[in-house]
This record gives structure tokens, C-alpha cells and sequence, in this order.
């Protein structure tokens, strides 16, 4: 995991906001890098997805959801993008049987919800988000963005500025 000294930190009122904040972050990321997407159900995390995949070029974001079941998504864009949910495995082992460590063999954009499960099995990871639904509105999310690179975090934080006004 990511430390969150230097993160940034944003609030986010409405999904559509959750989705546009992810489009300005696609613009961040390269073939190979590896998101971190952590938040209990119902934070946000397919909705940044679907915000992501919008800017990597994935043209039906209707068909983006959360591969609950399935464990795996893939879907075409500009690169290709991996959105792995490994909510559902209980052990470590376990990801072995969804061919996991293929992923990192790919020219992809790989996003990982609770990635908890597959700590010490991520090769690299480029940025890790933490979303938190406060609950004291239902649309409104405490969203903090790390990086392993404090640049490209910069760069990032610029876009945001610029989009959002912080």
C-alpha cells in the first residue's frame, strides 16, 4: 500500500462527480499501471471505474460494473483495462485460480477493488484510492488519492484543481 502523507484529498458531492473525477485520472495513467480502488460497498469504486474507463477510451460505460461474480472485467479502450473485484475471495490462494499474475503481463490499465486480499502479490502499484461514504449524505464521498510517484501525483493534482476548484 501507498502512503497517504502527501495524497490528495477531495470530497466529492454526486456520483457524477465520483465518474468525472475518475475521467481526469485516466488522463494520468499509462499502459501497466495498477489502481488500488479501497472503500466499503456502495463508495464509489464502480463509479470512479466507470469514470476511468470512460477516459481510457471504453466507449459503452453502461457496460462497466463491478465484477462481483465474474472476479474479472476487461474492457477495450485506448489500452486495455482490467477491473478485478476480489471482494468475493477469501484467502490469498484463492487468486491463483483466477490467473491473476497474468494481468501484469499486459499492456493494461489494471484497477483492483479490495485489494487487501493480494497484498504481497501486486508487482506495482501506481496510484491507490481511498473512498469513505461519511453517511451523513448519500451522495457525498471523502476520496483520497496516493501515488508512488509524488510527479505524477503533482500532475494529477493540478487537473483537479483546474476541474474542481480545490
Amino acid at each position: 500500500m501507498i502512503s497517504t502523507s502527501d495524497a490528495i484529498r477531495i470530497t466529492s458531492q454526486s456520483p457524477e462527480q465520483t465518474v468525472r473525477l475518475g475521467f481526469l485520472l485516466a488522463s494520468s495513467l499509462l499502459p501497466g499501471d495498477c489502481v488500488l480502488l479501497r472503500g466499503h460497498i456502495g463508495a464509489g469504486k464502480t463509479c470512479l471505474t466507470k469514470g476511468i474507463a470512460s477516459g481510457l477510451g471504453v466507449q459503452d460505460i453502461s457496460s462497466v460494473h463491478s465484477p462481483s461474480f465474474t472476479l474479472i472485467n476487461r474492457y477495450e479502450g485506448t489500452v486495455p483495462v482490467y477491473h478485478v473485484d476480489l471482494y468475493r475471495l477469501e484467502i490469498d490462494s484463492a487468486i491463483d485460480d483466477i490467473e491473476f499474475e497474468d494481468l501484469w503481463n499486459e499492456s493494461a490499465v489494471i484497477l483492483i477493488e479490495w485489494p487487501e486480499i493480494a497484498v504481497g502479490r501486486i508487482p506495482r502499484i501506481t496510484f491507490q484510492i481511498d473512498l469513505v461514504w461519511p453517511m451523513l449524505s448519500q451522495t457525498e464521498r471523502e476520496i483520497t488519492i496516493s501515488a508512488s510517484d509524488p510527479q505524477r501525483l503533482e500532475h494529477l493534482k493540478r487537473d483537479i484543481d483546474d476541474h474542481f476548484g480545490h
